[in-house]
């Protein structure tokens, strides 16, 4: 029985073609590549990548400056991709009152291969955008 069914998969592959509504980056794959599957199975999830922002946590001893449009560099630890700009989007108007710092959140202006969510970073903030 799974041979018949391996030999029907393989039977319709080509003319088999899995197509986004947009263009994206994958985030996580829910199959291996190869792997027979049944309808409705979830194969991989994208991500739109003008959708991703960086959230930091700034403290408010540090917070004198930041305002958005200004300008910072995107470093992942965990990604071998080098440094990604960004610009300040957001600055929440409220501060945490246990860790003492603000949310700002900042809008990539590109992203290349090796990001993906969930990553923790440093982005320090330098010259307001041009």
């Amino acid at each position: 029985d799974a041979q018949r069914a391996r030999t029907l998969a393989d039977s319709l592959q080509p003319q088999i073609l899995v197509k986004a509504s947009f263009n994206g980056v994958v985030a996580s794959r829910s199959v291996a590549e190869g792997e027979i599957v049944g309808e409705q199975t979830e194969l991989l999830t994208l991500i739109d990548p003008s959708t991703i922002v960086f959230a930091a946590d700034v403290p408010t001893a540090h917070l004198a400056g930041i305002r958005p449009g200004l300008s910072a560099s995107v470093r992942f630890s965990q990604s071998s991709a080098g440094p990604i700009d960004a610009v300040v989007d957001a600055v929440s108007p409220q501060a945490d009152a246990q860790s003492q710092s603000v949310k700002v959140r900042l809008r990539f202006r590109g992203l290349g291969p090796g990001v993906a969510g969930a990553l923790f970073g440093l982005a320090p903030a330098s010259s307001p955008a041009a």
